[in-house]
């Protein structure tokens, strides 16, 4: 799945991307399914966050409400 989304985010323009995320997001929410995270904003579980940015800093952005974890 990791490299699926970095294909993606490397290979179609940002604007492109944050249109259709919501799509993505629907797609990707499944594969998702846990509760070793737990996002603050939506209060919802998952087994990790999605990746986010050209050098694929892992477990950053939430499936289900697109927040973006604080380091």
């Amino acid at each position: 799945m990791n490299r699926l989304i970095k294909f993606f985010v490397r290979r179609i323009p940002r604007p492109v991307l944050i249109r259709f995320s919501f799509i993505f997001a629907a797609l990707a929410r499944p594969f998702y399914f846990g509760s070793k995270v737990e996002c603050p904003i939506c209060q919802k579980h998952f087994s990790a966050f999605l990746p986010y940015g050209n050098q694929g800093c892992f477990n950053r952005l939430c499936p289900g409400s697109k927040y973006m974890t604080k380091i």
